[in-house]
């Protein structure tokens, strides 16, 4: 065997070598790194800041919940006198 083709065979197959790549299918390859991948974080952390957002919006209408509830309890049953403050109406309570 020649020199150059001898050198051109040991520079090939250290190419394979040092690329882990002996020209194997890639699509069972792929399939085998997305299990050890583990979860998309992508998506995990998507979900997480849409949690987050769904949690805010329970709270505001908690909150706006609440103070109608307050304001309803000071007026039911009560009228707005010319003095404008609220009095209470007979039979209303």
């Amino acid at each position: 065997m020649k020199k150059n083709t001898l050198s051109a065979i040991l520079m090939t197959l250290f190419l394979f070598i040092s690329c882990n790549n002996s020209g194997g299918d890639s699509v069972s390859t792929n399939s085998v790194d997305e299990s050890v991948k583990g979860p998309n974080l992508i998506e995990v952390s998507k979900k997480i800041t849409d949690s987050g957002a769904f949690v805010l919006a329970v709270k505001e209408v908690e909150t706006l919940i609440s103070s109608i509830d307050e304001i309803a309890n000071k007026a039911i049953g009560k009228k707005i006198d010319n003095n404008n403050s609220l009095i209470n109406e007979a039979d209303r309570n």
